[in-house]
């Protein structure tokens, strides 16, 4: 189970590292972009004293410019969503596989003593804990909701920052053990973390239009 772990960590890792690198690129494409933009504002500007016919054509061309940009954009966050859609599917079939093998390894007669046994296999993990400070994204975002004992379960899962954490939903969560309660907590808090997300994305998308 801990090489599982391991193994799924190091993959999580490898493909968030991968999607930075990504969105570097992409960032450093509008980056162009708007350059492009600005000298053609200014190819404009000089043309004014021109005729017609070619001041909307320069205005065409930056049209095309603009639209271009935000298709750029839009491609990668489609890329970037499917991307991590992959991952957590991957990281929940791994751990249904792991829960099954370790029922399938459980004599019958430990079953039968153990009355409660999915009390019992939820309070272990939610006793042990990780050094504090090792992993400051996630101690912030369960410590938000009052759930910081949950930190160990969701580093064994995977779940080691801010950004996969958002990814999370619903069926996962049940998947990993975590109460009714404490799940509609968390996604709440998910929730409103995206909204404003979302919302800062839109009004800098708004400022970088208006610059252009």
């Amino acid at each position: 189970d801990k090489i599982q772990r391991k193994q799924k960590v190091k993959e999580v890792k490898k493909a968030s590292t991968r999607l930075e690198e990504e969105t570097k690129e992409k960032e450093a494409q509008l980056e162009q972009l708007k350059k492009m933009m600005n000298l053609e504002r200014q190819r404009k500007e000089e043309m004014k004293v021109t005729k017609d016919g070619s001041r909307w054509r320069t205005g065409n061309k930056t049209t095309k410019i603009k639209g271009y940009g935000k298709a750029v954009l839009d491609q990668h966050k489609k890329e970037l969503h499917r991307a991590k859609k992959r991952i957590l599917k991957n990281n929940a079939a791994g751990t249904l596989n792991a829960q099954e093998e370790r029922r399938g390894s459980k004599p019958p007669t430990a079953q039968s003593n153990s009355k409660p046994p999915t009390a019992q296999s939820r309070s272990k993990p939610q006793e042990e804990t990780v050094p504090d400070g090792e992993f400051p994204e996630v101690e912030e975002f369960l410590e938000s909701v009052k759930l910081k004992k949950y930190v160990k379960k969701f580093v064994d899962n995977g779940f080691e920052d801010l950004e996969t954490i958002l990814e999370l939903n619903e069926e996962y969560l049940e998947t990993i053990g975590i109460p009714l309660g404490h799940k509609l907590k968390i996604m709440k808090r998910i929730k409103d973390i995206n909204s404003q997300k979302q919302t800062d994305f839109n009004i800098s998308n708004t400022q970088v239009e208006e610059q252009c």
